[in-house]
């Protein structure tokens, strides 16, 4: 995903949504709204450790794809089907880690607090 800086605060993706109005959407009801409610009732010390948890699982993700027999055993004799279908969920979780991290760090920032 590239990612190029907006006017507003927040990143904008390749698709033109900001990060900004994501979360807005998110904050009335939208995708990820259960998770909102649970990260907005965190202390500030486990909103920012929420962060860094969202972190380490995209990088582990995508060290994943680098490396998906060091994880999957027996890759080297799956078919290409069973391939593409676990570098797709791997990338899904990624998008949602993602997706996750940009609540949490708006709801820092809007706190006043630096991730």
């Amino acid at each position: 995903m590239n990612r190029k800086k907006s006017d507003r605060s927040g990143f904008v993706d390749d698709d033109g949504e900001s990060d900004y109005t994501a979360f807005m959407d998110t904050r009335n009801g939208g995708k990820h709204y259960g998770s909102f409610i649970t990260l907005s009732g965190q202390t500030d010390n486990q909103l920012l450790r929420s962060a860094k948890s969202y972190q380490a699982n995209i990088e582990e993700h995508r060290i994943k794809i680098n490396s998906p027999s060091v994880y999957v055993d027996d890759w080297d004799n799956r078919d290409e089907r069973y391939h593409a279908g676990i570098i797709r969920k791997w990338n899904a979780d990624i998008d949602r880690n993602q997706e996750l991290l940009n609540i949490a760090v708006s709801i820092a920032t809007e706190r006043g607090l630096k991730i």
